[in-house]
């Protein structure tokens, strides 16, 4: 679906590993943890839940900074 929108509005999708955004934050092998704590940082959050929303926030901060598979 992400892919047939982002066609649709003339965009390139940007393909990202799970080792290549999560070494953009912290190393390759980083937990959930981590990512939250390094997250709840870099964006001055209060407090986010352990769960999906911490991966879509580094993915899309990684994509964001230009990494990625095109």
């Amino acid at each position: 679906m992400v892919n047939l929108i982002a066609y649709r509005h003339g965009c390139l999708p940007t393909m990202i590993y799970p080792a290549t955004w999560k070494s953009n934050l912290d190393h390759p092998r980083a937990d959930r943890e981590d990512l939250t704590a390094i997250v709840e940082e870099l964006f001055n959050l209060q407090s986010i839940l352990l769960n999906q929303e911490v991966d879509a926030i580094a993915v899309a901060y990684t994509a964001w900074c230009g990494l990625g598979q095109q």
